[in-house]
């Protein structure tokens, strides 16, 4: 061998360690980024005066001063303030697609936790796409050259109904097109007539699991709606993020946006509670009810 050509193999495995070191410090920051130490409670109002005041674990996507505000609620029959997210198809992109939301870091695997969340959506056209107004967004595997996949876990607006959806792979690597040393699963946990110009009261209650032990009850204004035991996620490092607002991926197409009209919702009393390590730091009015759910979950 020349020593040009030794020259030519050890530049060419130099530049394939630097790929690889990048490749890993990339997935690493990755990790880090979405994910942050437990917090036993997680409670915002949004009665603050500006989006400055928003509890420091609420992340903000959005692309435009029009995508999200505070308002007060006096027009919509309530105290307070709540935040007003908009999208409109026309809306820059934000983190490769259409949205507007609000998340959460991610949360913690095999560890009862309860989302509450209000939202009042108004008064809009059926979509023909699906408009995800929760989700929570499994963390990919970066290190293992994971991509993003469809949300374990959302509650999507489509024509006339609201769906609640879930997937979930037991496989150390998640592929899109066959299932490798795993099994997964997508389906409709729940489905029915969309509210409008109402406000609406969601509670999940939900075990982060690869395994048999994975739990979600649902409650939609106090009415159980789903009870479901069986796996709730990726087989991932991290448990999946709550995500709270507009995301129509679909409007990425300009022959799906033309004439799309702007759609708009308000998201108040949004909290994340694991009620084994919050203790006194539940609010006593959240205590009883939390108690009271809890009691008919296991029913």
């Amino acid at each position: 061998m020349t020593r040009n050509s030794i020259s030519l193999t050890r530049i060419l495995t130099v530049l394939v360690l630097l790929v690889f070191c990048g490749h890993v410090a990339k997935a690493v920051l990755h990790y880090f980024f979405n994910t942050a130490n437990l917090a036993p409670a997680m409670i915002e109002d949004f009665d603050g005066r500006d989006l400055d005041d928003l509890n420091p674990r609420i992340g903000k996507q959005f692309c435009c001063t029009h995508s999200a505000q505070l308002v007060d609620l006096e027009a919509y029959g309530g105290d307070g303030r709540a935040l007003a997210i908009e999208l409109r198809p026309d809306d820059s992109d934000v983190k490769g697609s259409k949205r507007a939301e609000i998340r959460l870091p991610a949360s913690h695997f095999n560890k009862p936790v309860w989302y509450h969340i209000r939202l009042f959506k108004e008064q809009a056209d059926p979509s023909p796409v699906p408009v995800t107004l929760l989700q929570w967004h499994a963390v990919p595997d970066k290190i293992l050259l994971e991509g993003n996949r469809a949300p374990p876990l959302r509650l999507v607006e489509y024509e006339d109904e609201n769906v609640i959806a879930l997937n979930w792979d037991t496989a150390p690597r998640s592929f899109d097109r066959f299932d490798l040393f795993g099994k997964k699963s997508g389906q409709i946990l729940w489905q029915g007539p969309r509210t409008q110009d109402a406000w609406q009261s969601w509670v999940f209650r939900v075990v982060w699991s690869v395994t048999e032990q994975g739990r979600i009850t649902v409650w939609k204004d106090g009415e159980r709606i789903v009870n479901y035991t069986g796996p709730t996620a990726y087989n991932d490092l991290a448990a999946p993020y709550m995500k709270a607002g507009i995301y129509v991926p679909r409007w990425k197409d300009p022959e799906l946006a033309a004439g799309a009209a702007p759609r708009r919702l308000l998201i108040d009393d949004i909290w994340e509670i694991y009620p084994a390590e919050a203790g006194a730091d539940i609010p006593p009015e959240l205590q009883g009810l939390i108690s009271e759910m809890d009691h008919a979950a296991q029913e």
